[in-house]
């Protein structure tokens, strides 16, 4: 695996040697060829034997599926290093269990797995008058924002590269983390990622395809000149390429949806009147059931009155699903391929050493 990740470390420099050569060379539509390649090929090798995995209809499959998810919820509860040792270790066996194989089943999935960048005219052509495509580069000396309209494309360069953009997202985070001000730190990162880009660029609507730390980052979050949140004044999304966007966008549903909104929220992780705290103490990294400290996840405040707005303005075909039926049973039974709309407000869990357990955490099921 290490020497994997140096060749993609090593390919990805090569990459970006050629975007900046295509940049000085004001050659924007072959900066963007480049560019959405090489985001292709990372996620090729993110889904390389990670199809999705058959339906569990074979007994070992079954018990595996079981077990992973029992592990998982008895995990959420440990409290001692020596409990939780013994559990992550009893999860990775039985992940081991659940390693797909096979074909890849979904459009996206053949697609990124034989990457073909889509043509950049194509793309444009696929957005509304009112969005912005912003692709960032994030280089050793130097950083870069792609943007692109339905009318327009080009090329900012930001002032630093991958050093001052980690010190930046890495102070916002802690600050955010530890329930300080962060109105400074958001201000300096919209002044690096967002002030220098022409005003042509800032649409209403604001698709961001992140790079490297970046992808940590809450755009929305970010503080303009004015001292307000990007989210007051644009509609923030992510992507993980321009080409997949565009994969999306053209892609025809199997069946149009019947069903308008689908909300979950309100989870109950903790009780008590403190449960919407955090474990006393100073540390800055967020909460992840996959360590030894495993600190437990509090409840977020205002999910339920959040789902319940949202099925007000879309209507008799919402269903709300909240509090004790906020479950992975309950999200299960409903029919998910009806829905036009999905909303989940919960917690969500992820761990760079292994990825695929990234997650969001539901409900536990009265009835197991």
């Amino acid at each position: 695996r290490e020497v994997e990740a140096s060749l993609i470390a090593a390919m990805s420099e090569v990459y970006l040697g050629h975007f900046e050569l295509a940049f000085r060379l004001h050659n924007t539509q072959e900066a963007f060829q480049i560019l959405e390649t090489a985001r292709g090929r990372s996620i090729a090798d993110s889904l390389e034997g990670h199809h999705e995995p058959p339906i569990a209809n074979d007994p070992i499959t079954a018990t595996a599926v079981k077990e992973v998810n029992r592990l998982q919820s008895v995990l959420l509860h440990a409290t001692t290093r020596e409990e939780r040792a013994s559990l992550l270790d009893r999860l990775f066996e039985a992940e081991q269990r659940l390693t797909p194989t096979g074909e890849p089943r979904t459009r996206l999935q053949k697609v990124a797995l034989h990457p073909a960048p889509a043509k950049l005219e194509a793309v444009q052509r696929s957005l509304h008058p009112d969005e912005t495509v912003l692709e960032y580069v994030v280089g050793q000396s130097r950083s870069y924002c792609l943007y692109l309209t339905r009318t327009a494309v080009g090329v900012s360069a930001l002032a630093d590269g991958k050093t001052q953009a980690e010190s930046l997202v890495r102070k916002y985070r802690n600050e955010i983390n530890r329930k300080n001000d962060s109105i400074a730190a958001g201000r300096a990162l919209y002044e690096f990622l967002i002030k220098p880009l022409p005003r042509e660029a800032l649409k209403h609507r604001l698709i961001i395809v992140p790079d490297g730390d970046l992808h940590l980052l809450p755009f929305d979050s970010l503080v303009d000149d004015k001292g307000e949140y990007l989210v007051a004044s644009r509609i923030v999304t992510v992507a993980p390429s321009a080409s997949v966007l565009y994969l999306i966008r053209t892609s025809t549903p199997v069946s149009q949806p019947s069903l308008t909104f689908l909300g979950v929220g309100d989870v109950q992780y903790q009780q008590g009147p403190s449960a919407t705290d955090r474990k006393s103490g100073d540390s800055s990294a967020p909460n992840n059931i996959f360590d030894l400290a495993g600190d437990p996840l509090p409840n977020l405040p205002m999910t339920r009155d959040e789902i319940m707005e949202a099925a007000g303005i879309f209507g008799p075909k919402s269903v709300e699903l909240l509090g004790a039926y906020a479950t992975e049973v309950a999200f299960k039974a409903e029919p998910l391929d009806q829905f036009r709309i999905i909303h989940i407000a919960t917690h969500a869990i992820a761990s760079a050493t292994f990825p695929d357990r990234s997650a969001l955490v539901l409900g536990e099921d009265s009835r197991k």
